[in-house]
């Protein structure tokens, strides 16, 4: 493998990010491990889920946000923020804008009310 410049880093991969965080988990580091925090719609399912991640002395949040033609699941929610959360420290920025009318109207009925330009992937 070739050196890289000087001064530059070698990006973390989603594998080594993974197994850093299932480290976390198995030591009860609870300053590393991700945490979930699940909003509920007026039925009591979670239909928005919000990963955030302690990670080199940065915040990063995914945030997952469940169709009104979907049946949410909270496993299902844990896992897609938490890989847009992965997304978000391999890609060091804010990624992944939500767009859709639809989940701005989800994110509204779960009691969430946010400005136009939020990300499901972002550092905070």
């Amino acid at each position: 493998m070739d050196p890289l410049p000087k001064g530059r880093k070698r990006k973390m991969t989603r594998r080594q990010i993974l197994a850093e965080l299932e480290k976390a988990v198995k030591d009860k580091d609870k300053d590393k491990r991700p945490k979930f925090i699940f909003i509920r719609d007026d039925e009591g399912a979670p239909r928005v889920t919000l990963c955030d991640i302690q990670y080199n002395d940065s915040k990063y949040r995914g945030i997952s946000i469940c169709s009104f033609r979907d049946v949410p699941k909270k496993k299902t929610g844990k896992r897609i923020a938490l890989d847009r959360a992965i997304a978000a420290i391999i890609s060091g920025r804010n990624i992944l804008p939500v767009r859709r009318e639809e989940a701005f109207d989800a994110l509204a009925i779960s009691g969430i009310h946010l400005e136009s330009n939020i990300y499901k992937a972002c550092l905070q």
